[in-house]
């Protein structure tokens, strides 16, 4: 059968066309993204699906980065996300896509693009070629069979380059078709994205001490250039660590505060301290119990006790810290004047009501320096400092502090009290009791001199290395207002700083003596009840009274009541003096007393018996006629 010449050229005329929109339908062809790259088709797909101007649809193309819009991700040198492109149009029954991502000149690197398992019947293809004079590579990725439907979204693998190149932009142009064998139908939409490289972090130099960078920490109008064996020190300088990054000291195998944080030590005359926070412009250190005086060189190192394949360890040049026997500093909890860092009996903050509390760390560089910080250790973790180990949630400091009033029992915070009976180890964390080896230790409040018998306790606070604790009773002659609390070790001072905020109680409505109750004299105690002397023998229901008298805490002398239960428990009562408001309640033991393990007061019981005997009961001097 002959065929006309017009159909002829009909038939081959769709012969050439199928093979052009199947071409098309399994992925476009490398460079029509219509990014603005070299040899890339500015016309996007437009350059065969001629029906409408780019962007002219009511459609929505965009490029996501994991969750996130591209543009909003800064890059990770090495780093694979995943790269996804969605898409949406109401007139379209069929959507497909190709992008491609550029550096520099636009044919730089970008990493790697790679194909993802989908379960949704996406099929995504990889092309490489070549861009520009210098035939460099590049990659695009579009779809081998596109998504039916309304909106679509293709995900790609993509692994940034192993270094930065700086920024990236990615090109995606999408075909929304409209499913007819007639490509003027089709609407064609076009995107681009630039991420930046996430800011990389600055190469730390070598740690450097600032010129009389060590200083021993507590609070004072100048920074502290000598410090005591054993006391918190401070360290000033630059990289030390890196920037917004702090690390927090911690305990050792043994127990003890561990000489490295961070991988950074310090060493004090060789001898490696513990340390107790690092920041990359600040160190909190213990200066290392058995250090001696006179000058100490103190240097830092970072990348310390880094394995063989690690970082090379850094050392800072050696600076000089003077080095005393004693040299007392009290610490404060806030900038306020009357921020001296205290405590009451019942562990709440003595100060004036609203206190803003901790101090600022630009009051830390004007030398006004707050105790350890919480990462160097919290002091919710002390234990109770008033001796016993039955510290509960309740005890921990309340957020209301209240000033002090005459009278009331509070505990400062210290550090550079020199050497403690029994003595301290570096790192050594305090358990109770460690009182100061001192000869003298007095307490001034203002112009007022702490009577010694007023001073009851002066030693090492549990819990914590390199700080101190001294509990006082407020002198009763104490007025009102904010008075200036020293402490003298050994005669040496410590320096100006922080007010204590004293208030007087409001006085009382008078009341009427009540009668004595029967049984008891005028004075409140029981008229028969005997005194409690060595080798006395008390069984269920008895009881004694007596004192004990302490050299070790400043020559307190300390009343107290001894009961023998019904139950067989032997109960010790302190019934006056400073360690009333400290120890409020009766200690209660079963078979042995010895209050605080100082063998100041010893009753034990009986086998098989519930009488107990007292063995020793250490006694006040007796005074010269």
């Amino acid at each position: 059968m002959r065929l006309s010449a017009p159909f002829c050229f009909a038939l081959l005329l769709s012969v050439a066309l199928v093979p052009q929109t199947e071409a098309h339908s399994r992925g476009a062809l490398q460079g029509y993204t219509g990014g603005d790259f070299p040899g890339e088709n500015s016309r996007a797909c437009t350059q065969c699906h001629a029906g409408s101007e780019i962007n002219s649809g009511e459609g929505t193309l965009a490029l996501m980065v994991g969750e996130s819009p591209a543009e909003e991700h800064s890059y990770t040198p090495g780093e694979t996300v995943s790269l996804i492109i969605s898409f949406e149009d109401s007139s379209a029954a069929r959507l497909g896509f190709q992008v491609t991502a550029r550096s520099g000149d636009g044919c730089g690197p970008a990493g790697a693009l790679a194909t993802t398992a989908t379960d949704d019947g996406t099929q995504i293809k990889i092309i490489s070629g070549t861009c520009g004079p210098m035939s460099q590579s590049v990659q695009w990725a579009t779809h081998t069979l596109p998504r039916a439907g309304q909106s679509a979204t293709f995900e790609i693998a993509w692994t940034l380059p192993a270094e930065s190149v700086g920024p990236i932009t990615i090109a995606v142009a999408g075909n929304a078709a409209d499913g007819s064998v007639n490509v003027r139908g089709d609407k064609i939409y076009t995107a681009q994205a630039t991420l930046q490289p996430a800011a990389a972090e600055p190469e730390l130099g070598p740690p450097v001490i600032s010129e009389g960078g060590v200083t021993m920490l507590g609070d004072g109008d100048t920074p502290l250039s000598t410090a005591a064996p054993g006391a918190v020190a401070a360290i000033s300088g630059t990289d030390f660590a890196a920037a917004d990054t702090t690390h927090a000291g911690g305990v050792a195998e043994d127990g003890t505060w561990a000489t490295v944080a961070g991988g950074v030590c310090v060493e004090v005359n060789q001898v490696r301290a513990p340390v107790l926070h690092v920041a990359a412009e600040r160190i909190l250190f213990q200066v290392p119990p058995g250090t001696a005086a006179g000058s100490a060189a103190v240097q830092v190192a970072r990348n310390c006790d880094s394995p063989m394949d690690g970082p090379q360890e850094v050392r800072s040049g050696t600076a000089t810290l003077q080095v005393a026997s004693v040299q007392p500093a009290l610490f404060q909890f806030s900038d306020s004047e009357s921020g001296l860092a205290a405590l009451h009996a019942d562990y709440s903050i003595v100060g004036e009501e609203g206190l803003d509390l901790f101090p600022t760390p630009e009051a830390e560089d004007e030398g006004e320096t707050a105790m350890p910080s919480a990462d160097a250790g919290d002091m919710t973790d002390a234990g109770d400092m008033t001796g016993t180990d039955d510290t509960t949630d309740e005890e921990i400091p309340p957020a209301n502090p209240r000033p002090a009033m005459p009278g009331d029992v509070v505990m400062v915070l210290a550090t550079g009290l020199g050497a403690t009976e029994p003595a301290l180890a570096s790192g050594e964390i305090a358990a109770w009791p460690h009182t100061l080896a001192a000869e003298s230790v007095k307490a001034m409040v203002g112009q007022l001199e702490v009577p010694a018998s007023d001073l009851a306790f002066a030693g090492a606070t549990p819990g914590f290395a390199g700080l101190y604790l001294v509990s006082f009773r407020v002198p009763d002659a104490a007025p009102a207002g904010d008075h200036a609390v020293s402490l003298l070790v050994d005669n040496v001072a410590s320096p100006a700083g922080a007010m204590l905020e004293v208030e007087l109680p409001p006085t009382p409505e008078p009341t009427p003596d009540p009668d004595p109750m029967p049984g008891t004299d005028p004075g409140g105690g029981m008229e028969d009840e005997q005194t409690c002397v060595v080798g006395l023998v008390l069984n269920p229901g008895d009881s004694c009274v007596g004192e004990i008298y302490s050299v070790n805490l400043g020559g307190v002398t300390i009343p107290g009541r001894f009961e023998i239960r019904e139950s067989g428990e032997g109960c010790l009562e302190i019934t006056g003096g400073a360690f009333q408001a400290l120890i409020p309640e009766p200690i209660c033991e079963d078979e042995r007393h010895n209050p605080l393990g100082a063998n100041l007061f010893v009753a034990e019981r009986g086998e098989d018996s519930s009488s107990w005997t007292i063995v020793t009961l250490v006694g006040p001097p007796e005074e010269d006629p």
